[in-house]
């Protein structure tokens, strides 16, 4: 796996390793995303180094999502024990790019990449029980409601559990 491939997706949606020019970005976007905890360049940096340490492990693979040149977003892959038949998928969003359609877009073509690259039989997503959005983004990307699961880091409360088999197929986003 390299750290330098690139996906893409309609409407020049473009997923891509993060690299060190985004410190800038990852900053701006820990102002509207909750679970980015980073509060100034040094710990930007810090966060980047350890996404690009994760591809080097090939247990986490973290994207950013761009559309032209702005960073809008990620959407990751994480897979700790690569002999398992599921992994799970993660995404944020900036508040600049909510609304937009652009996380389920995202983890679409992260959906359909993961399914070609590895031998998984399902990914799964988790969201905070009270996140709608993130719960529309999972139906409209064909992640089914699987169960109500208790709290678990980085999930404060109880969250729901979406699944998705490889070869159900999914909803194409559009937006």
């Amino acid at each position: 796996m390299t750290p330098n491939m690139t996906l893409t997706g309609a409407d020049g949606l473009l997923l891509r390793p993060w690299a060190e020019q985004d410190a800038p970005a990852v900053l701006a976007a820990a102002e509207s995303v909750d679970t980015l905890a980073v509060a100034d360049r040094a710990q930007a940096e810090q966060w980047l180094a350890a996404q690009r340490q994760a591809w080097e492990r090939g247990d986490r693979f973290a994207f950013a999502v761009l559309v032209g040149d702005e960073v809008l977003g990620l959407s990751v892959l994480k897979r700790p024990d690569p002999a398992a038949p599921a992994a799970e998928v993660g995404y944020w969003t900036t508040g600049a790019a909510r609304g937009r359609g652009l996380a389920p877009r995202a983890l679409a073509v992260l959906t359909d990449w993961a399914f070609a690259e590895f031998p998984l039989e399902r990914l799964e997503l988790f969201h905070c029980l009270d996140n709608a959005a993130s719960c529309r983004v999972a139906q409209k990307t064909g992640y089914g409601l699987a169960a109500v699961v208790p709290p678990k880091p980085p999930h404060p409360t109880e969250a729901h559990l979406h699944l998705r088999e490889r070869g159900a197929g999914g909803r194409s986003p559009r937006n």
